[in-house]
């Protein structure tokens, strides 16, 4: 799988993708998966608006949590493609 430009790509969250908080925690799932998000998955997560591109994205997460930029994209990018393999993003 190719990794989808940082600079141009806006990830989107499918409709059919669920969110659900239990315990203090956001799980999101589609097709039967469910992955737990932890707080940084979270603040990613809650993100992903399709149009906000992944290196605008990371600029979030990098003030947020005072980090490089270019480690964040990198994060990001290994992140969505978890959520994208049970369907709960698309990245292209």
């Amino acid at each position: 799988m190719t990794s989808p430009e940082p600079s141009t790509h806006a990830p989107t969250v499918p409709p059919d993708t669920r969110m659900r908080r239990f315990r203090g925690k956001l799980f999101v799932a589609n097709d039967g998966d469910a992955v737990e998000l932890n707080e940084v998955g979270e603040f990613i997560f809650t993100r992903i608006d399709g149009t906000r591109t992944i290196a605008q994205i990371a600029d979030l997460v990098a003030t947020e949590y005072d980090i490089e930029a270019h480690e964040a994209i990198a994060d990001i990018c290994d992140f969505l493609a978890e959520l994208a393999t049970i369907g709960a993003v698309k990245t292209s």
